[in-house]
């Protein structure tokens, strides 16, 4: 590793806290926000000096089809529309697993008894993951100065009042 990697791999650090900084601060402020909405209303997004910078809107609500008792649907279809029905045979899923356990200590799964090789699972090499764990005191220092850039005003909210004046 030289001195370009490790800067690099401080700026992973610093992005993911960035991310967390950004995703605790969006949920801050829809907390906020959103109950003022009625569904189909908007605001026009601006900035502390007047810049206006987009719209935030809760969308009209939309009907959704929800399966309530999925029992007696199915009941009704076996009933009315059999050709609808399908029979889908599945592998019991705690069997599954234990093939996939045998995969993983032995590169393959096998019947116990007749020590055939099953086919169709097999073990593989996964691939590597791209971990960014940034230090408690890194981590801390970066939201020192995320923190310093809100205090500056650029993500400041108004007051209450001024919100439901708008």
């Amino acid at each position: 590793m030289n001195e370009t990697d490790r800067q690099l791999a401080g700026r992973a650090i610093v992005a993911k806290v960035f991310v967390e900084e950004a995703n605790r601060l969006a949920k801050a402020v829809r907390d906020v926000v959103e109950p003022g909405l009625e569904p189909g209303e908007h605001i026009t997004a601006q900035l502390g000096d007047g810049t206006r910078v987009g719209k935030v809107r809760r969308n009209e609500r939309s009907v959704v089809a929800v399966t309530t008792d999925p029992d007696a649907l199915l009941k009704w279809c076996q009933t009315n529309r059999p050709d609808e029905v399908q029979q889908v045979p599945t592998i019991r899923p705690a069997f599954l697993e234990y093939l996939r356990g045998q995969c993983k200590s032995h590169g393959f799964a096998f019947d116990e008894e007749s020590g055939e090789v099953i086919p169709g699972i097999e073990g593989q090499e996964g691939s590597a993951s791209y971990v960014v764990s940034p230090s408690p005191e890194g981590k801390a220092l970066i939201q020192a100065k995320l923190s310093d850039l809100i205090a500056s005003g650029v993500l400041e909210l108004p007051a209450a009042e001024e919100r439901r004046a708008s």
